[in-house]
């Protein structure tokens, strides 16, 4: 297996560029609509762009250039994907990536805990090892789009990282205030047959998508821990 740093270094710079840019669009509108709390009240969209991109190209040099850190733990990162179904009317499908421990998913296939790294460093994302399996090879600009999505949760170059973990160490709350609950006492409209019926519906295809994606994401572990076990 190769370390997803190793990926990035061979995938094509623009697609990723182009690739993560479409997953943070929403994100880059959004803060042009809140003009009055942003830093980029005077650009237009076209230099928000430009920006935009220059600094995912600069986010992906940095990721491929870092030098990785193991996990503190000592343990071995897999990062993974499989398909799971997203709209239970639409039944739309999309790659979606899991991190699990080597050793676990060794020892107990489908039943290893997947886990989330938010926390880790980019040093330490960066040293983890990808799954050789069919599926995830053949989706490697999702899984790592993915990957850079979450590995800049502290900043593209963890620059936030200190003040966010002295706020989740040190949460601020004032002794003084009190919890506000909706004192609203109203009865519940009661619902027409039609809505009725449209809740079971939904009700149903729920449990049928949150059942396949179980499914899949069990499948792709005992898959995991064959190609493992077969490279032993």
């Amino acid at each position: 297996m190769k370390t997803i740093q190793e990926h990035l270094r061979e995938l094509d710079r623009e697609q990723l560029i182009d690739d993560y840019e479409y997953r943070i669009r929403d994100r880059i509108v959004e803060a042009y609509c809140n003009v009055e709390q942003s830093d980029i009240a005077d650009l237009t969209l076209e230099e928000i762009y430009r920006r935009t991109v220059k600094n995912i190209g600069e986010y992906v040099d940095r990721l491929r250039n870092l030098k990785t850190a193991p996990l503190d733990d000592g343990k071995v990162g897999v990062l993974y994907l499989y398909d799971r179904l997203t709209d239970a009317l639409d039944y739309e499908n999309e790659p979606c990536c899991e991190f699990v421990h080597l050793d676990e998913v060794l020892e107990h296939g489908d039943a290893a805990e997947n886990y989330s790294y938010k926390l880790c460093s980019q040093e330490q994302i960066m040293g983890f090892f990808v799954s050789d399996d069919r599926y995830t090879r053949n989706h490697l600009y999702n899984l790592a789009v993915a990957v850079m999505h979450e590995a800049s949760w502290f900043g593209y170059a963890d620059e936030d990282k200190a003040e966010v973990i002295d706020s989740i160490n040190n949460p601020i709350f004032d002794d003084d205030s009190e919890l506000e609950f909706d004192d609203d006492d109203d009865e519940p409209a009661v619902a027409r047959e039609g809505d009725r019926e449209f809740e079971e519906v939904w009700r149903r295809a729920s449990d049928m998508v949150n059942r396949y994606n179980i499914r899949s994401n069990k499948t792709q572990l005992r898959l995991i821990q064959k190609n493992l076990r077969r490279e032993e």
